[in-house]
């Protein structure tokens, strides 16, 4: 093929100069639609430059991305040295100019110019990464020609700002890689409502209103953004099809409200390190692409020895290959593993800036203090944004971990996982987590009707969900601790029978100065199921919520002893003592927060189920006769007679439960609609004392939730369907 040719086919779509430059080092390359340009697993030391035509790239059948003309390829095997992870195929009659590595690179380093103009063409024009952009692909060729003209680019490091509360909208903006955190508030006020990753569009509610920016933009890693002027995006809306595809987007986003309200926090790219002072634990990586690999699409795990040295090629100034690289593969793959090394290295600060999400990984008999790295990064203000869990592996015949406060103790972590070597569940409860799709369980408070809370459970697992994240307020702190502490349901039933089968509440009864109950025969129960469990160690991530009713506000234990918290998450007031810590009285959970789905929506990244077994209406009686007054000793009398009902009116105890939990009715209403599911058992009929009842109360609470999980299944699966081919837009 001619230069003559190469510079005709090239006129519109590559820059000529570059083209020149590039001639005496590259050779030419023609391919027929269908012909293999490169194969999974075989080596590369050429860049590739598509001058007429289109390459795509496969994944086993599946193609993820389409190199087209002007576009360049290739980059990351040139920085790695690692085998094509990726199959690319002639999509049409194409013509190609191979580049090889080794004079690109003393090309670039003579000629700064040269250097310059490569970093753009490895870029790419804005209409190239906005083509297949949902919202983008229907506006016409015009358009996008019009915007390669107009539009501008943003690059942002970690911890840097695009746009603040208040600005003037001037632009939108469109994210081609990286990932921001949405704030509002000012200073010390600022609260992250929202982060936002590869191909989400920003700004154009603000053009559309043409008001103020409604939130802050800062770069979570280091980013780069499409700006597309005021003035371009309002003649864009001028385009039929855009203004439809933006309408259809807004009304879908309206129509689907679970989505809408809550985007969904999965990371892209993720920085595996070790923790402490060991070595990356053998086979983690390799385990955890597979579970990443099973819970949503392809997977590229760049090896630190793969990658390290090469980091010249990496961050060369203006040569474009970090930008190739990134874009190639944050397009090609769902997600993307970077190991880093225990040390902080050239390649490790370089992942780390780059991850959305690092993964601190340990063997939990390992010594647990930080090592430098972890301190460097507590103490860098831009890597100490990301996202930062950490992962402790455990011996599979582990009953349950212990000593996981000694590796909280100096880690500003946010999470952290608990995993046993061998066990695939738990590396898959882990891979939903980093996914986004970690299911969270909230369960109410209710006394005895709390029992349906595991025929709840039961047809979740039935169903093939799990419950990855458990919180519950009272009873239903006890019943999700089971679950965290990992007990099946056949030893949660066995196990409750055992409890409850000579459980009375009027038990171990005092003088009522503080309450009816010296507290020691539930004190007694609670020790039986947690031991000396620290919530801490539980194998799933829970909490339970009590009331402090010195401060008048809910409280969250994340940590510290399961019978100690549980005790107070179902301290009845009046009934049991309240628990005392610095100085405050914790009552039960049920007084001002007794289903805390918000509590829930804060900590877990994705779809929540809550489980209510509270009554909607109570503490009816039959007597008509309006009552001013009354003796206790017929009712008494009744008992001791052993005589059925009681006058149809509640005893005290029921009035005291009832009164302890009815501030909380409001709050439950409200948080009914942050659950993706919510589910109301129909055990009314039942009283908070039908401890005898626990099989029957299973049974409800298994056929009520069976049926709704599974329609709820189906609407999901509809909706990921209706919502796949809809950009991510905020709107600010």
């Amino acid at each position: 093929m001619s230069g003559e040719v190469f510079e005709r086919t090239a006129q519109s779509d590559f820059d000529p100069a570059l083209l020149d430059a590039l001639m005496p080092i590259a050779t030419s390359m023609h391919v027929a639609r269908g012909d293999v340009v490169l194969r999974s697993g075989e080596s590369t030391d050429a860049l590739f430059v598509v001058l007429r035509g289109a390459l795509d790239m496969h994944a086993g059948e599946e193609v993820l991305a389409r190199r087209r003309q002007g576009e360049v390829l290739g980059a990351l095997h040139i920085i790695t040295g690692a085998p094509q992870f990726l199959t690319v195929v002639a999509a049409e009659d194409s013509d190609l100019l191979l580049v090889p590595a080794a004079a690109l690179d003393r090309l670039t380093v003579e000629d700064p110019m040269t250097r310059r103009r490569l970093a753009l063409a490895v870029r790419g024009r804005p209409s190239q990464h906005l083509e297949n952009n949902p919202l983008f692909s229907a506006v016409s060729v015009a358009a996008l020609a019009r915007i390669d003209e107009t539009a501008g680019w943003a690059s942002l490091e970690a911890g840097e700002y695009l746009c603040r509360e208040g600005d003037p909208a001037d632009a939108i903006y469109v994210v081609v890689h990286g990932r921001l955190e949405v704030l509002v508030g000012e200073g010390d006020d600022k609260r992250v409502l929202d982060q936002i990753g590869h191909d989400a569009i920003v700004g154009e509610m603000g053009l559309l209103e043409d008001q103020p920016r409604s939130a802050t933009l800062r770069a979570v890693r280091d980013s780069e953004l499409i700006v597309i002027p005021a003035a371009e995006f309002r003649h864009l809306i001028d385009e039929p099809q855009l203004l439809a595809a933006l309408a259809r987007t807004l009304a879908s986003r309206l129509r689907h409200t679970s989505i809408a309200r809550r985007q969904v926090r999965s990371a892209r790219t993720i920085a595996v390190i070790p923790a402490g002072s060991g070595p990356m634990p053998d086979g983690f990586l390799s385990v955890f692409q597979a579970a990443l690999s099973n819970e949503q699409g392809t997977v590229l795990c760049l090896r630190r020895g793969d990658a390290g040295a090469a980091l010249a090629h990496l961050d060369q100034e203006g040569s474009g290959l970090l930008m190739s690289w990134l874009y190639d593969n944050e397009t090609a793959f769902r997600f993307i593993i970077l190991e880093g090394d225990g040390e902080a290295t050239p390649w490790t600060v370089r992942a780390i800036r780059q991850a959305d999400l690092i993964l601190s990984v340990a063997l939990s008999k390992d010594n647990p203090a930080p090592s430098p790295l972890e301190r460097l990064i507590a103490s860098d203000p831009a890597l100490r944004r990301v996202r930062r869990e950490l992962v402790l592996l455990h011996a599979p015949d582990t009953p349950l971990p212990q000593g996981t406060a000694a590796w909280l103790n100096g880690r500003a972590v946010k999470r952290h996982h608990h995993l046993r070597l061998g066990a695939s569940a738990d590396f898959a409860r882990l891979a939903r987590w980093v996914a986004g799709h970690s299911l969270g369980l909230v369960l109410s408070g209710g006394a005895a009707r709390g029992f349906a809370h595991i025929g709840a459970m039961q047809a979740l697992r039935d169903l093939g969900l799990q419950a990855d994240f458990i919180c519950g307020s009272s009873m239903g702190a006890i019943i999700g601790g089971q679950a965290a502490l990992g007990w099946d349901i056949a030893t949660m039933i066995a196990r409750n029978k055992e409890l409850f089968a000579q459980w009375r509440m009027m038990r171990n009864l005092t003088l009522p100065f503080v309450a009816l109950q010296t507290g020691r025969n539930t004190v007694r129960l609670l020790r039986a199921v947690f031991g000396d469990a620290q919530i801490e160690d539980l194998w799933l991530p829970y909490f339970c919520v009590s009331t402090n009713l010195s401060r008048a506000e809910v409280a969250a234990h994340e940590s510290g002893p399961a019978w100690l918290w549980t005790r107070a998450s179902c301290s009845i007031p009046g009934i049991l003592p309240p628990v005392v810590h610095a100085g405050d009285l914790l009552v039960d959970g049920g007084v001002l927060n007794n289903l805390p789905i918000d509590l829930m929506h804060q900590r877990c990244p994705g779809p929540i189920v809550a489980v209510d077994v509270s009554p909607v209406v109570e503490m009816t009686t039959a007597a008509s006769d309006i009552c001013t007054e009354m003796h206790g000793w017929p009712h008494l009398w009744r008992s001791l007679a052993r005589r059925s009902g009681h006058g149809g009116f509640p005893n005290m105890m029921e009035i005291l439960m009832r009164a302890a939990t009815i501030g909380a009715s409001s709050t439950s209403k409200r948080n009914q609609s942050e659950a993706d599911l919510y589910l109301h058992p129909p055990v009314d009929a039942f009283t908070g004392f039908d401890w005898s009842a626990m099989e029957r109360l299973i049974d409800i609470g298994y056929r009520h939730a069976y049926e709704r999980i599974a329609a709820w299944q189906e609407q999901a699966v509809a909706d990921e369907f209706a919502n796949r081919s809809l950009p991510e837009i905020h709107h600010i």
